[in-house]
């Protein structure tokens, strides 16, 4: 990690945290005139995140995809992009930096601590599944975490301090319909975000089998981080199927969003720091290759 990286990644991590806190600011307090000063301070941190980005990829040569700390630089920039397109398109968009500007900023930090040196470049690096495995596993991991910033929301919205949510006003028969309207709103768009989402991770299973076909010689082999995998996505099937056929709605499947998001966290996380043995730790600790042999 060269110097000039380290300087963009902290400028990047600075300005995600203080926008972070300028939009807690707002729902708190309710104080919109701040709402400029926040959307200039996740401007500027998303810049410095793809900065950080092009430094990494000059430098090492590669896209910049392969250990955690690379991949959680593409989510936070996502995460943080995403963030800006998205409060100009639905009314509550504002109110999901709540949880996704807090979000990118652990992931960084994960990530950071996670080790952000270098490897050298492994065979299973040059696989043309490697970078579609990858790439599907930040968009559904991105996908995921704005649905679960739309549960957080909603629970806020359905609970004591719903009226924070926005400027108030009309009598209460307004904010009862109001409150009614955005939470449907909220409802289908967070179905959407875990629909896409749900099929990213479909092809993130299936780019990985081929990808272990090369590699290893098998499509599956029970690894740690497979089978969590595997139960992330027929949670998140579960949580499709319970809102088409069961009819769920509402703070039910909020929980139920929010308690397979850190599933997913254990998943795409937890399992490669608790599992050294899994075969995607191993992988790093193959013969590099030299000079492209």
């Amino acid at each position: 990690m060269t110097v000039y990286e380290q300087i963009f990644f902290w400028l990047t991590l600075l300005f995600y945290l203080t926008g972070s806190f300028a939009n807690g600011y707002m729902y708190v307090f309710r104080n919109y005139r701040t709402e400029r000063i926040e959307k200039a301070l996740i401007a500027a941190g998303l810049t410095f995140n793809i900065t950080a980005i092009v430094v990494r990829a000059i430098t090492g040569g590669y896209i910049p995809i392969k250990i955690n700390y690379e991949s959680t630089l593409f989510m936070a920039a996502l995460i943080a992009g995403g963030y800006l397109v998205i409060r100009k398109k639905v009314s509550f968009g504002m109110h999901l930096g709540l949880v996704a500007l807090p979000v990118a900023v652990l992931f960084l930090f994960g990530g950071y601590a996670s080790s952000p040196d270098m490897d050298p470049l492994t065979p299973d690096y040059f696989s043309r599944w490697m970078y579609l495995h990858v790439a599907f596993t930040i968009v559904a991991t991105v996908c995921l975490v704005f649905a679960t910033g739309t549960s957080v929301v909603y629970l806020l919205r359905t609970g004591r301090y719903g009226q924070a949510m926005g400027p108030g006003g009309g009598g209460e028969n307004q904010e009862s319909s109001d409150r009614s309207r955005q939470g449907k709103e909220l409802g289908d768009f967070g179905f959407r975000l875990v629909l896409y989402g749900f099929i990213c991770w479909t092809v993130m299973l299936i780019t990985g089998s081929l990808w272990a076909k090369d590699f290893w010689g098998s499509y599956w082999s029970w690894d740690p981080v497979e089978t969590w995998s595997l139960i992330c996505w027929l949670a998140w099937g579960l949580y499709i199927h319970l809102f088409l056929t069961y009819g769920w709605r509402g703070k039910k499947l909020a929980w139920l969003c929010i308690l397979i998001f850190l599933t997913c966290c254990i998943s795409i996380w937890g399992i490669k720091l608790v599992s050294p043995d899994s075969y995607h730790n191993l992988q790093q600790l193959r013969t590099p290759l030299n000079n492209g042999s």
